[in-house]
């Protein structure tokens, strides 16, 4: 009951009021798409939807931005208030300044080097874009069209981190580990090893 009161709480909280801001200080926490994407503001304690039309942006990519917080649209506004998100920052300038560091930051060095194993790029074909969104998750080269094709659809989840690609990915695991002699425990620590790292 208290963990859930202060998560909560947590969600409710809100530092930033719409406005110019300049200066600003942010990382991108969620996986964009594009220009756009989650980003915490430093010295806030609160994330917004970062917007910056013109910039890609990278996870755990730090950011000096220039701009203004405004309300975010009615359509997508009780979707960001689950995730304690409440305004946009629209960017007219967005700099990258660095990367973040620690656990999260060797999380993001990870997927960079497995997009660059799967060579997705900026300039990615269709193809390798939905198989960077499979295996890891990340909708970035895959082009609007496709998206809009996935949604329309119905088959949206298939590039998310989502149960059924974590449970193909401790068979596929298994399976690899079994083919070559490692059974029993030591693969399946193995397997949670690479979901853990898959999901983060």
């Amino acid at each position: 009951l208290l963990l859930g009161s202060a998560r909560v709480a947590a969600l409710d909280r809100r530092t930033l009021a719409p406005g110019p801001v300049r200066g600003a200080v942010v990382v991108v926490t969620g996986a964009p798409t594009g220009s756009r994407g989650l980003a915490a503001v430093a010295g806030a304690g609160e994330t917004v939807v970062l917007s910056a039309p013109g910039t890609p942006l990278e996870l755990g990519g730090r950011f000096r931005v220039d701009g203004r917080y405004q309300p975010l649209d009615a359509v997508v506004r009780d979707y960001y208030a689950t995730q304690g998100v409440h305004l946009e920052l629209h960017a007219s300038e967005a700099v990258m300044i660095g990367r973040r560091g620690g656990i999260w930051g060797g999380c993001d060095a990870l997927r960079r080097a497995a997009l660059a194993g799967l060579a997705v790029g900026s300039d990615a074909s269709p193809a390798r874009g939905l198989v960077a969104g499979i295996a890891l998750g990340d909708t970035g080269a895959i082009p609007t069209g496709s998206r809009d094709q996935l949604r329309s659809s119905g088959l949206y989840h298939l590039v998310a981190v989502s149960g059924q690609n974590v449970a193909l990915v401790i068979a596929f695991t298994i399976v690899c580990l079994g083919a070559v002699g490692v059974i029993g425990v030591p693969a399946r620590l193995a397997a949670l090893g690479v979901t853990v790292t898959y999901v983060l």
